[in-house]
């Protein structure tokens, strides 16, 4: 959460075409993106909290139920400020670390009561990579022909509807797993974000809905081992989920999961407004207690990383966060360039929790010394405080047909 007063300001442009009645539809441009989200905002895997990039994207209606989509953009550079420049090789330029691009393919079965999609996605460093960019290739399948190592996933929703009444889902993204080898309770190679969510109708409200859902992402998931060679490259490479320094997926950073409650209503024509609660737990990334892959720049050692374990509040700091946000939105298109108004106030509390000193030990292995049954407590102090936040935001969007 900022903490300081900030303005500012972008450009968003995209130019699209159908063709064959609207079954094929093809996009370029740099815009926000949302794919397999069972909710606004849900998605695990190219979620519209993201930042926007410029990329290129095809929809094709198979069938009146089956629909085949395929993206491929250009990624942006994170803020260098928060690299360790004594990391980078002797005459790199800190650019050439970032250059990724990303790809997405996905198919979705969709009907009346149900919905299912499956898909891959990958961020690759930036070179004319013939697989990746082929729209009918699953990346993590052509990965394991060709041997390299880039950032691949693979993703699945499924979600049981009832119209007039709403919906439940479960979605997963499995960034790493070593088959039956690891326990994916404890080993932090089980690099993955889970997702279950209900969204109700509210009968006799105009537009009146209920979701809540539970996220989890688990530690590493999101980042990516560290590279020193890849084809075009002879040095270190980045290949983090990330784009313009933040996920491409689910808000959450790694080693986090939240609970999530949203009600949304419009009362009158074009005014929107909402409720929202988080409860959001996550894992410290700095001081003395923190956790090993809680950041999405953590990268998950290439040596014994089948010994590294996880234990979710039990193996060191955690922040616990309230957040209590209430919002508005107003649209019109009766002017001569339509406009959108919106803003929105929130409060934030938020606090610590620590094991005792006895029972962490910080190694390349992760902490040993704790398990699922190690006790932790409260605390408040200048290194883990506690805090209390108002964080304030409005803006005004215009566009043009």
């Amino acid at each position: 959460w900022p903490q300081t007063l900030g303005v500012s300001g972008t450009i968003n442009a995209e130019i699209r075409t159908s063709l064959l009645n609207n079954r094929v539809s093809i996009g370029a441009g740099r815009i926000n993106h949302e794919w397999a989200a069972m909710d606004t905002g849900a998605s695990l895997v190219l979620n519209k909290s993201a930042q926007p990039f410029f990329s290129a994207d095809m929809t094709v209606e198979l069938f009146p139920f089956l629909t085949y989509s395929a993206l491929t953009g250009i990624l942006e550079y994170p803020n260098q400020d928060y690299m360790a420049e004594s990391s980078w090789p002797d005459g790199i330029e800190d650019d050439s670390l970032f250059q990724n691009a990303f790809s997405l393919n996905m198919i979705e079965l969709d009907y009346k009561y149900f919905h299912f999609d499956f898909g891959s996605s990958v961020v690759w460093p930036k070179r004319f990579e013939i697989g990746y960019i082929f729209p009918l290739v699953n990346f993590v399948e052509y990965q394991n022909h060709i041997g390299d190592n880039d950032n691949c996933a693979l993703f699945g929703d499924i979600m049981f509807r009832k119209p007039g009444l709403g919906s439940i889902w479960a979605s997963l993204y499995l960034d790493e797993i070593n088959g039956l080898n690891n326990n994916p309770l404890t080993s932090s190679r089980a690099m993955f974000a889970g997702q279950l969510g209900t969204k109700i109708i509210i009968p006799k409200l105009p537009f009146a809905s209920v979701s809540m859902r539970y996220t989890k992402v688990e530690p590493f998931c999101y980042t990516h081992h560290s590279i020193n060679y890849t084809p075009w490259y002879s040095h270190y490479v980045c290949e983090s989920y990330t784009n313009n320094g933040e996920c491409l997926g689910y808000y959450l950073p790694p080693n986090a999961d939240e609970f999530f409650f949203r009600f949304e209503t419009t009362p009158v024509r074009g005014l929107s407004t909402s409720f929202q609660y988080q409860f959001i737990r996550h894992g410290a990334d700095y001081g003395t207690q923190q956790v090993q892959g809680s950041s999405l720049y953590s990268e998950l050692s290439n040596a014994n990383r089948d010994d590294i374990e996880k234990h979710f509040l039990h193996d060191g700091a955690y922040n616990w966060m309230h957040i209590i946000s209430a919002g508005a939105s107003y649209s019109t298109k009766k002017t001569k360039v339509p406009f959108n108004i919106y803003g929105s106030l929130g409060f934030l509390y938020s606090y610590y929790t620590m094991i005792d000193g006895e029972d962490y030990e910080r190694t390349i292995l992760g902490n040993h010394k704790a398990d699922g049954n190690t006790k932790y407590h409260f605390v408040d102090n200048d290194e883990y405080p506690v805090q209390c936040g108002i964080v304030m935001t409005f803006g005004i969007k215009l566009w043009n047909f």
